[in-house]
């Protein structure tokens, strides 16, 4: 298995998201945080988690994660009324329970976080890039940074596109499918083609996508599987 960045598409993808979003800030995982990519973001403000590099969300004066929508690890919409630093709220959307708010949610939320007093409300993830007119201090990205896609819509942002690729190998083959001996311990989805199946030893996909190139099958990862290769060491 050989994983791949192309520099450029990732700093076209910065550039994509920059010229729609004056208010754009990014969080990348502590897994994802490689030299390619914080060359790349050398001039953005940057939040992360378990990282020293950053600023980390779960562990700063500064930021509280505020559980205004998704039920998570932060405080509550009643304890961010009484906190006592209110810098800047950390509010999350579609993790946890997989719903998607309306334009009125998210603004709502906003205001309430202004009206406590709260300096800056950072709402968050890429997601938000998708909504028009939404009230927020910060849209935080990453997902749509790295991958040029988000999970929750199955669809590319603007002209954004994948800078990740992986070639495998084809382990063998039947009439409509594709099987690769590499299972969920590294793969999840993918930006190109859906997988038929992801067990513990085997991915199965089908021939009707345009994959194949010469006895490999080239695959870009989506956000998940990204997340399982930086965990593994394939991405550095």
């Amino acid at each position: 298995m050989l994983v791949t960045l192309k520099k450029e598409q990732l700093k076209n993808n910065l550039q994509e998201i920059k010229s729609r979003n004056s208010n754009v800030v990014f969080l990348i995982k502590r897994q994802l945080l490689f030299d390619d990519l914080c060359e790349t973001l050398k001039d953005e403000k940057v939040y992360s988690t378990g990282s020293d590099q950053y600023e980390n969300i779960y562990d700063s004066e500064d930021c509280v994660v505020v559980d205004a929508f998704d039920n998570r690890e932060g405080i509550t919409l009643d304890e961010a009324k009484t906190y006592n630093k209110k810098k800047t709220a950390i509010v999350n959307f579609a993790c946890c329970n997989g719903l998607l708010p309306t334009v009125q949610e998210v603004n709502e939320i906003y205001d309430k976080l202004k009206s406590y007093g709260w300096e800056k409300v950072s709402m968050g993830g890429s997601l938000m890039l998708w909504y028009e007119n939404i009230k927020a201090d910060e849209i935080r990205v990453g997902e749509t940074f790295l991958t040029g896609y988000h999970t929750m819509y199955n669809e590319y942002y603007m002209n954004c596109k994948n800078p990740f690729e992986v070639l495998v190998d084809i382990h063998k083959e039947n009439k409509n499918n594709w099987i690769i001996n590499t299972g969920f311990q590294y793969f999840s989805g993918f930006t190109n083609c859906s997988p038929e199946c992801v067990n513990t030893d085997f991915t199965v996909i089908s021939k009707k996508h345009k994959i194949k190139v010469g006895n490999k099958l080239r695959l870009e990862p989506d956000y998940y599987t990204l997340m399982k290769l930086a965990f593994n060491g394939y991405i550095r």
